[in-house]
């Protein structure tokens, strides 16, 4: 009976230890928004600061690529790094991949279902020759509109 006692101990000593270890799930109730993790959700991939961005989910062939990132978290977060697109000529299939220096602001943070903070809208613009931008406003579960 003393063993099953001292089992049944060591258990509940070592769930409390972890308990304090580990980090909650989800925000505490008095965490503030800024203090939240928000996320990047394109092509319904939930990320995180990410170095590497696909954003033209069926095919491949436009993301983002050796993204730096800074303000990450507070409502508006900037990156820089370099684009890249296939210019689909003659075809996808047969075309050639270009690259370019952009920068890039992540927008309108919200909190999405399951207390998750995400970037719902990303700016991405040519460095440069600033002739290329585009615009992304993006849904909780990673679909979106390109709007130019």
């Amino acid at each position: 009976m003393a063993s099953v006692f001292r089992r049944l101990a060591i258990v509940v000593v070592s769930a409390g230890i972890v308990s304090m270890l580990w980090p909650p799930a989800v925000p505490s109730a008095g965490a503030t928004v800024g203090s939240a993790r928000a996320y990047f959700r394109p092509c319904d991939e939930l990320l995180y600061r990410p170095t590497h961005v696909q954003l033209a989910c069926g095919d491949g062939n436009f993301g983002l690529d050796r993204m730096r990132w800074r303000g990450w978290n507070g409502p508006t977060a900037h990156g820089s790094g370099v684009a890249y697109y296939n210019d689909c000529e003659p075809d996808c299939a047969d075309g050639h991949f270009h690259r370019y220096g952009v920068s890039v602001t992540l927008g309108r943070r919200s909190r999405c279902p399951g207390t998750r903070l995400q970037y719902l809208r990303i700016d991405v613009h040519e460095v440069g020759r600033g002739t290329r931008r585009s615009t992304m406003s993006l849904e909780c579960d990673g679909s979106y509109d390109l709007q130019s």
